[in-house]
């Protein structure tokens, strides 16, 4: 009987885990037609990207203020909501007491059309009815019952009224539970904010290639290509000059001929960054996101050869990519090194599965003597390579982080809560006294505050540490992925 009790509450804690999971859209689920039961899969993308959520959240708030940013941050910590809740939540978090709640809500709702608009949000899809909610996942539900609706601090005559008032709850402070939008589940639409953060990972390295003016005019092209690109297209439509000129952001001046002259310029470089189509319209581009996330791919993997081999190794490292394969002694009159240093270098990028060694016979003998040995470099192959090497990386600076914390917990606690104390000492109205500001600073001895400074010193550089290494995971993600479209 203790077995079946065990079993019953296992059951149980199994079952909230995976519907835990399902709301979260971790794992998806499909019966089994040959047995009673369903299968579940995990959706493995989706959990590597939790290191990558707050740059959704600053993406959010860069584009669509406060609101946007924490309409994000629900979602993402709900795994999904109605929209009348999320309006609801999100209020009561801009609400200061100083504006209208209904100014308040009309902002929040307004915010939450913009982000269905640009694709940014959108509906959940249920396996029941697949076809429909693709086709309808950016429309909006009736929205004219959905408002703010401030929560009033609670009177004593009330309480005593008993549950009759308990049934106008919807009408005094909280959300009615009778929402228009009721069964409508919104969530984070993870394609479009990876299709935001490489334009802008694109807007700046054209920015640092060539100059400040060239970036606002490659952003103004993505953004009119974006607008008629389907999703998961590498390949954009092709957009004119004219529509790059309407894109372009109402603080950036540039003249009609200098914008010209600035599209001739990303057009001609060796990069390719546009792609000229037409002379119609005053000239049509296209964009190539497959070559634009091998350049970012590329410039990743020269940092990490540059850093981990030195600067030989990465002059090296770059002349096999331009020239696609070299002997021994071309790579070393090209590079200018000695032939001795130029075979260690090369060996070694072999030996690390950077470079790539192929044997080609000169004739039907296949002797050595008598055979031509080319380095090459396999980008693609390469790229998975590193992958791989930068998830192991990443997953030991977030365990090191989360030791560091745990190992330094109350340190920690009683340096926030020093801190807490001092600042509204600082802050209230009446100015502190000699008193209580010496009382505050005894909570705490000088090796403490210094021992806590470091530790906090620590945690930060990890933190920007997996931040800088998420965005190199997301330049080779990018580029492996475009390759199996």
């Amino acid at each position: 009987m203790q077995l079946v009790c065990i079993f019953q509450k296992l059951l149980v804690q199994v079952q909230k885990c995976l519907r835990s999971l399902l709301q979260h859209q971790l794992i998806w689920h499909a019966p089994n037609r040959s047995a009673a039961c369903n299968l579940y899969e995990i959706d493995m993308n989706k959990i590597l990207w939790f290191s990558r959520y707050s740059k959704f959240i600053y993406l959010a708030k860069m584009h669509f203020d406060d609101p946007g940013e924490l309409i994000v941050e629900n979602l993402l910590l709900q795994g999904q909501n109605v929209m009348s809740n999320c309006v609801q939540v999100v209020s009561e978090k801009l609400d200061d007491g100083t504006k209208d709640e209904t100014g308040i809500g009309e902002v929040v709702m307004k915010t939450f059309q913009n982000m269905v608009e640009a694709k940014l949000l959108q509906r959940v899809q249920l396996p029941a009815t697949d076809l429909e909610i693709e086709v309808n996942k950016y429309v909006l539900p009736p929205i004219g019952g959905i408002q703010y609706r401030r929560k009033r601090s609670v009177e004593p005559s009330e309480t005593d009224e008993g549950p009759s008032k308990k049934k106008h709850k919807g009408e005094d402070g909280s959300a009615s539970d009778h929402a228009p939008d009721t069964g409508i589940f919104w969530c984070v639409n993870f394609a479009w904010f990876h299709h935001h953060l490489r334009d802008e990972a694109i807007v700046k390295a054209v920015a640092t290639k060539i100059d400040p003016s060239s970036g606002n005019v490659m952003r103004a092209a993505l953004n009119a290509s974006t607008v008629v690109t389907d999703d998961g297209l590498y390949n954009t439509k092709e957009v004119s000059s004219v529509e790059v000129s309407r894109a372009l952001s109402t603080d950036v001046n540039i003249p009609p001929e200098e914008l010209e002259q600035y599209l001739t310029l990303l057009t001609d470089h060796k990069v390719k960054m546009l792609h000229r189509c037409g002379d119609n319209a005053g000239g049509v581009y296209s964009i190539n996101y497959q070559k634009l996330d091998e350049i970012l791919c590329q410039s990743a993997i020269e940092c990490i050869v540059r850093e981990k081999f030195g600067s030989k190794s990465y002059r090296i490292f770059r002349l096999l990519l331009m020239k696609r394969s070299l002997e021994q002694k071309q790579v070393a009159d090209l590079a200018m090194i000695p032939t001795k240093e130029v075979k260690a270098i090369l060996y070694s990028l072999v030996a690390e599965k950077y470079a790539v060694l192929q044997e080609i016979p000169r004739s039907g003998d296949s002797g050595s003597s008598k055979a031509v040995y080319l380095f090459s470099v396999n980008l693609q192959r390469l790229a998975r390579s590193l992958l791989d090497q930068c998830y192991k990386a990443l997953g030991n600076m977030m365990t090191r982080r989360i030791e560091h914390v745990a190992d330094n917990r109350v340190l920690l606690d009683k340096f926030n809560e020093h801190e807490c104390k001092k600042n509204q000492l600082l802050h209230r109205e009446q100015p502190p006294s000699q008193e209580e500001l010496d009382e505050v600073e005894e909570m705490m001895t000088d090796l403490e505050k210094k021992d806590a400074e470091k530790c906090q010193d620590i945690i930060a550089k990890l933190e920007f540490a997996e931040l800088q290494l998420d965005e190199t995971i997301m330049f080779l993600s990018n580029y492996a992925n475009s390759w199996t479209v």
